[in-house]
């Protein structure tokens, strides 16, 4: 690794950096939705949430305003992209988070569909070939019009191969394996749109949908940019961890790390060592102070860090936060996250249930409150109530 003089911080300046470079030590003008999703995005999962986390980086978010963006200006997009989830991301960046993030290679490849690739048979085929005919088939079947994902992966399923498809007991149907769709809509420049309905999404070609195609840019350098972005947003890191959080094998991670090696400076912190862009080294040292409360919806960005011990040390709260299914809400304060909450609606009426694993100040709950009213009419709402579980 790059030898720059190794820099010597705390967790709370780790934590710090990491707040404002994700727009949650203060927030941005009204409309900033671009600025909003640097550096790593926003992820609508489950469908939705992405409001609530662009709610917590800008004054006076409204769906609206958002969908002006998706629908209007388009200087917004949402694909799917990291870990092979939805993400919204400036219309420029996408190319970062979708050709970027792909695995490069063979074996990258086949580390991602590993679970999949004993119900294939691809014949003569590589599995970066086959992908590659996938994609096609996506572009093709999408070619001027707008599909569901259960009609573009029918449309899709019935032009590849039949040794690409295996047999989905829920379904009762052969189509193209998920993580591989996910990976060929992602490799296709395919984009989603605003619901025909609450639950329905609609695929559409980028290069149709957008006035203007993006450029061509190359793939090794959309890769360091992918990367470049996450350290940040997650630095100080490491090549393990980057990995974990784009969903790369190892190896592809490793190799583009090494690419980048130059730029990175080496930190340590908490007995942990990792590392960030030498451009980012006075923001690291001197960042601002994180103050006031925000409430983070399920995997906000903030919450996709690997290193989870960083942002939560008690490893005992960690199954709280952190679920195989359903991962909680949760409440940051001062940039701490201090407890965890949850939304339920009862006619026109929220109730937002919270739970402290940490003291908290009469101010804090105020602060609480008044974000609990900024979010009400996101959830379609029109009063509040906050509920603690003392």
């Amino acid at each position: 690794m790059a030898q720059k003089g190794t820099l010597e911080v705390s967790r709370e300046q780790v934590l710090a950096f990491r707040l404002d470079g994700q727009q949650l030590v203060r927030r941005l003008p009204a409309g900033k939705l671009t600025g909003a999703t640097h550096p790593v995005g926003i992820r609508n999962s489950p469908p939705g949430s992405a409001g609530l986390a662009f709610a917590a980086r800008i004054e006076d978010f409204t769906q609206e305003k958002l969908d002006a963006a998706l629908t209007g200006a388009k200087t917004l997009v949402e694909v799917w992209s990291i870990r092979s989830s939805p993400f919204f991301f400036p219309t420029a960046d996408t190319p970062v988070f979708t050709e970027g993030l792909l695995p490069f290679d063979e074996e990258g490849l086949r580390y991602c569909i590993k679970a999949v690739l004993p119900q294939l048979d691809l014949g003569d085929k590589t599995a970066q070939e086959a992908l590659a005919i996938i994609a096609a088939a996506v572009t093709e079947v999408l070619d001027g019009r707008q599909l569901t994902k259960g009609e573009l992966s029918t449309a899709v399923s019935q032009g590849v191969p039949k040794g690409f498809l295996y047999w989905c007991k829920g379904c009762q149907a052969y189509h193209v394996p998920e993580s591989f769709f996910r990976l060929a809509i992602q490799k296709a420049g395919i984009g989603m749109v605003p619901r025909r309905s609450a639950d329905t999404l609609l695929f559409t070609r980028l290069d149709q949908w957008l006035s203007e195609k993006l450029p061509h840019k190359d793939p090794a350098k959309l890769r360091q940019e992918a990367l470049r972005r996450y350290l940040r947003g997650y630095g100080p890191s490491n090549p393990a961890d980057f990995a974990a959080w784009a969903g790369l094998s190892p190896a592809n991670a490793r190799q583009v790390w090494q690419t980048l090696e130059a730029e990175l400076v080496e930190v340590n912190f908490e007995k942990t060592r990792g590392w960030v862009l030498e451009s980012d080294r006075k923001d690291l040292e001197s960042p601002p102070e994180p103050q006031g409360v925000r409430l983070l919806p399920p995997y906000d960005p903030y919450l996709l860090a690997t290193d989870r011990a960083t942002l939560i040390p008690d490893e005992k709260l960690h199954p709280v936060f952190w679920k195989a299914l359903g991962n909680p809400w949760a409440v940051l304060v001062n940039g701490e996250i201090v407890g965890n909450w949850r939304p339920q609606k009862k006619g026109k009426k929220l109730l937002l249930n919270v739970s402290f694993h940490e003291k908290v100040t009469g101010k804090d709950r105020a602060e609480l409150e008044t974000e609990a009213a900024l979010i009400t009419p996101l959830k379609g709402a029109s009063t509040v109530e906050v509920q603690y579980e003392e």
